[in-house]
């Protein structure tokens, strides 16, 4: 069960590279996600990292909260992270 305030959904794509992506939510909006909002899950699960910087895995359940996006009047995905339940 997934707390107040907070979202599931499947990353649809993610460039690590320049470390952002998109995130498809179970409410059926798509979120943009920088790579600075990935954060570890409450199972201290290891974050697959690239050149320093947290990734999500494409296609592996996520669970976030919505917050104020960079541009005014938009939102993006925070506190993104993986738990243990839904990526194995």
């Amino acid at each position: 069960m997934i707390a107040a305030g907070w979202k599931t959904g499947v990353p649809v794509f993610f460039n690590v590279v320049v470390n952002y992506g998109f995130i498809k939510a179970d409410d059926g909006n798509t979120y943009f996600i920088y790579g600075n909002n990935i954060v570890e899950d409450d199972f201290e699960t290891p974050i697959v990292k690239n050149f320093g910087f947290p990734v999500i895995e494409p296609m592996k359940g996520v669970v976030f909260k919505v917050g104020k996006g960079q541009k005014a009047g938009t939102v993006q995905a925070v506190n993104v992270y993986q738990p243990r339940a839904i990526v194995d």
